[in-house]
């Protein structure tokens, strides 16, 4: 699996060329390093076009009412909201290592590699004809939903992944060394070369100096 480069970036979000409905899996995982620098309620690091009632829409999301934890949600077939959700509240400006499975069984959630068992579902996740997006909601902007974070290392993969290998990628494993056949996007968001993060919401596309989760084998 190789580097898959975004398709736009901007001054709010990144994101991902997906409208042929590419990625379009019965089950999937998606993982991403976010550093919150905010806890608004729906606030949205990572989604595909994450809305109430759209359905084959998900997303990593905070919960509400505010102080939102984290969460991962999707739109079932049926139009019904599934969701598995952390129990605790998380630290400000702090890197953590947030994904979300689904198994067509359950949706889970996996925060700094601690797992939740969300709600049950046993569906084919829906076809969904958009773009896959960082920051902000695909098709729905609203200061309110865009979550003020920096992010890194992100994985998208067209299967469920397990407990240990969420436990490896909290522990720092590169998602290329995770199930790679079945990784659909990568995205380091930083600069490999001299271990730039690339951007945050506020300032994308700028080269910073920033923290970066440590990435076993990857830069020093």
């Amino acid at each position: 699996m190789a580097l898959k480069r975004p398709t736009s970036d901007t001054t709010s979000y990144r994101e991902w060329a997906d409208t042929g409905s590419t990625f379009n899996p019965a089950m999937m995982s998606v993982c991403a390093w976010v550093k919150p620098h905010e806890n608004t309620a729906f606030a949205t690091a990572i989604n595909k076009r994450l809305n109430a009632g759209v359905i084959g829409s998900w997303g990593l999301s905070l919960t509400s009412p505010a102080p939102g934890k984290f969460r991962f949600v999707f739109i079932a077939a049926g139009g019904q909201t599934r969701q598995a959700s952390a129990s605790t509240n998380f630290t400000l400006d702090t890197w953590n290592h947030w994904m979300g499975v689904y198994d067509k069984s359950n949706i889970i959630l996996y925060w700094n590699g601690n797992k939740t068992v969300g709600e049950a579902e046993t569906a084919n996740m829906a076809s969904l004809n958009v773009n896959i997006r960082c920051f902000e909601r695909n098709n729905t902007p609203s200061p309110s939903n865009d979550m003020n974070c920096d992010i890194a290392e992100v994985g998208l993969w067209s299967v469920p992944l397990t407990q240990a290998e969420a436990t490896a990628l909290a522990s720092g494993a590169c998602p290329l060394s995770i199930r790679p056949a079945s990784l659909f996007l990568y995205d380091p968001m930083f600069i490999n070369s001299n271990n730039r993060f690339v951007g945050s919401k506020i300032d994308f596309g700028t080269l910073e100096h920033v923290s970066h989760p440590r990435i076993i084998g990857v830069g020093d």
